[in-house]
């Protein structure tokens, strides 16, 4: 990953390799059992994408939202764009209404 690399999803938008690896951290830290099942991944010229499947349980704080114990799991598409061999922007997409349901939250609350 460039050092500059920019990510953003429905919920986050990060700048740079130090911040992503942050927002990383607090993801795990929140759903320590993470698990992704990979579907499909297509690379052509500068672009990669990778449909996947994640799961995990609400046991660490995230975005304000107090652990649940609550399982999660959703589908996303990740798009990475890549410069010189490295990842330079990231976009992920997923169900976000699905997420904040399967944890109990009202997203209108938080």
């Amino acid at each position: 990953m460039d050092e500059d690399m920019t990510f953003s999803d429905p919920l986050t938008e990060v700048e740079g390799l130090d911040d992503y690896k942050d927002l990383m951290r607090g993801r795990l830290s929140a759903l320590p059992d993470t698990d992704a099942e990979f579907h499909e991944i297509v690379a052509e010229d500068d672009v990669v994408v990778v449909h996947f499947t994640y799961r995990g349980t609400h046991e660490g704080e995230y975005k304000g939202i107090e652990p649940t114990g609550n399982k999660v799991e959703g589908t996303a598409v990740m798009i990475d764009r890549l410069k010189d061999g490295k990842i330079v922007e990231r976009t992920e997409e997923f169900d976000t209404l699905s997420w904040f349901q399967q944890l109990g939250v009202n997203p209108a609350e938080i």
